[in-house]
């Protein structure tokens, strides 16, 4: 084993042994197969799905591929699926059952990966030149995918997993709509890229901590030296979070355009109807309704802020703690934070009641109106749990609004 070789052994070894998604963990293999070895022009994995007898596509590096589904004995792919041993074509130009993916490809290596005595999938590498694929590549290569075995799950486990992925992806299109959304959040961009990571959509993962950073969250920079660490950190500009009084303004205004006031009209009868069923209607509203209204509600503050004047689509039920209880949990945030005040002056009027302790009472009802509905936009706008106690901005943000939004 060539020197080379025992570091691309060890930097795959520290791959598979870092707490990552089995997708972003081969993607990443690809990856350093590919920079590592300048013949190896298309690196990926195909997937076994043994029930249908298919190959499917998996993570790769390189040019985009029409092949994303191969039936087993098809091309070399598929014979190396049947026959559970290496395929080595030095010229596929003299191969008859030969997958073509490019013009370019000159020969290819198949290396097939056994899990339990179990065809789970195989590694595939093409070349634009000829001959590429020694018999000590060969080795390797068997060695690489001896060791990625332990990442590929036996037949019973692939439907789990693919449902997995499909909850991820759902979750990833919510999320991706929530950041167009509200685009001066940092916390949701740094959400987003922890999502695009366990993916492994690692461009726009770096894309998202680096909005990220922009937008002022200076921590991210720790998770881009940790997974990127072919970027230069002082070379991305650390910038502010924008004042979130400047924000606030066009946050505040209600789009009652279009559709607004008959939205408004048949949610009160809708919630008017639900709140006189006895004990069912009253679930269903604390449970579903509440949560629903206020997570678009969300929506509308996060899409004016935006600087949209039209009304956003209705939230989806399919990521229920996205799209309905996230809302609501940070609605529930910015409602513990007007309320300390008034729960501290309440246990002051329990140990010692009297008229001074009735008169905190009052002015802590007074702050809880002035500074819950800043606490609920900035729990909007920020999609973060801990912005509505930011005292000292939001209550200069208080004092500055214009009396005219009122």
């Amino acid at each position: 084993m060539n020197n080379i070789q025992k570091k691309v052994l060890s930097d795959i070894k520290i791959i598979l042994n870092k707490n990552w998604k089995k997708t972003q963990k081969l993607k990443e293999i690809c990856k350093i197969l590919k920079d590592n070895f300048e013949h190896f022009d298309w690196v990926g994995f195909y997937l076994a799905v043994p029930d249908k007898k298919e190959l499917h596509l998996g993570p790769f590096v390189g040019e985009p591929t029409d092949h994303k589904i191969i039936a087993y004995g098809q091309g070399i792919c598929g014979q190396a699926a049947m026959t559970q041993k290496t395929f080595i074509v030095p010229d596929v130009s003299k191969e008859s059952n030969y997958l073509a993916c490019s013009v370019k490809v000159r020969s290819e290596i198949v290396v097939p990966i056994i899990k339990e005595n179990q065809f789970v999938g195989e590694l595939d590498i093409d070349s634009h030149q000829i001959n590429a694929f020694s018999e000590s590549v060969q080795q390797f290569l068997e060695l690489i995918s001896s060791l990625i075995a332990e990442l590929l799950v036996p037949e019973k486990e692939v439907l789990i997993e693919r449902k997995t992925d499909e909850k991820l992806l759902q979750k990833y299109k919510i999320m991706s709509e929530q950041a167009a959304q509200a685009p001066n959040s940092a916390s949701l961009q740094e959400r987003l890229g922890d999502l695009c990571l366990e993916l492994g959509y690692r461009e726009e993962a770096l894309f998202r901590y680096k909005k990220a950073v922009e937008l002022g969250a200076e921590k991210v920079l720790d998770k881009i030296k940790e997974n990127f660490k072919e970027v230069k950190l002082e070379d991305i500009a650390v910038g502010k979070q924008l004042p979130f009084n400047e924000l606030i303004e066009e946050a505040i205004k209600y789009p009652f355009i279009k559709k607004g006031y008959l939205t408004v009209f048949v949610g009160a009868l809708v919630f008017a109807f639900l709140s006189v069923i006895p004990l069912v209607g009253g679930l269903l509203l604390y449970f579903v309704g509440y949560p629903y209204l206020l997570a678009y509600m969300f929506k509308i503050l996060q899409s004016t802020e935006a600087g949209r004047n039209v009304l956003p689509e209705w939230p989806e039920f399919t990521d229920w703690w996205e799209s309905i209880y996230r809302p609501f949990f940070l609605f529930d945030a910015a409602s513990l934070s007007a309320s300390i005040p008034l729960i501290i002056f309440f246990l002051i009027f329990v140990l010692f009641p009297g008229a001074l302790s009735v008169v905190l009472i009052l002015i802590g009802i007074l702050i809880f109106g002035l500074y819950f509905p800043i606490a609920l936009i900035s729990a909007a706008i920020n999609e973060n749990f801990f912005s509505p106690f930011n005292y000292p901005l939001l209550i200069k943000s208080v004092s500055i609004i214009k009396t005219k939004i009122y």
